[in-house]
């Protein structure tokens, strides 16, 4: 049975294309961010290769997909939609653990990006984009037949 695919027969708005360039954006910045732990290694006090080199792994796959939940959302695709508010979410809780902690710039720059992107994302007109992908306003006459055990007893 072949996949069915929810396409959308538009471009999407300007605000769900800013959101996506700048989920792409904290993607990259991420990416560079992972860097930090590698770039301390060839001092004494630096951490331990091995454990550098697996947070370097575990931070460049995390920031790789969120870049590609940035470029598809960006290209006007539906499903990355939930994956980025929650990243949102979690950059939001980062921000403000950043920002209590003395990080201030750093928090005030995430925190505001991480707002910025949930507002275009939940704004009217990216809800009226997405809700166009699931548009039920064209639904058959009468429900489909029920068959097997789970049948109602008086169903003709």
């Amino acid at each position: 049975m072949p996949e069915q695919r929810i396409v959308s027969d538009q471009r999407p708005p300007v605000v769900v294309r800013i959101a996506g360039a700048l989920v792409a954006m904290e993607g990259l910045a991420g990416a560079a961010a992972a860097v930090i732990p590698v770039a301390g290694i060839s001092t004494a006090e630096g951490p331990d290769p091995v454990s550098a080199g697996a947070t370097l792994l575990v931070l460049l796959s995390l920031a790789a997909a969120v870049a590609s939940f940035g470029v598809a959302l960006y290209r006007g695709r539906w499903w990355p939609r939930t994956l980025t508010i929650i990243v949102q979410i979690l950059l939001l809780a980062y921000a403000w653990m950043s920002f209590t902690q003395g990080a201030v710039v750093t928090g005030a720059v995430v925190g505001v990006t991480a707002a910025t992107v949930l507002a275009l994302t939940f704004s009217p007109p990216a809800s009226r984009w997405m809700a166009k992908a699931f548009d039920l306003s064209t639904l058959p006459s009468e429900p489909p037949r029920r068959r097997g055990w789970f049948a109602s007893s008086n169903a003709s």
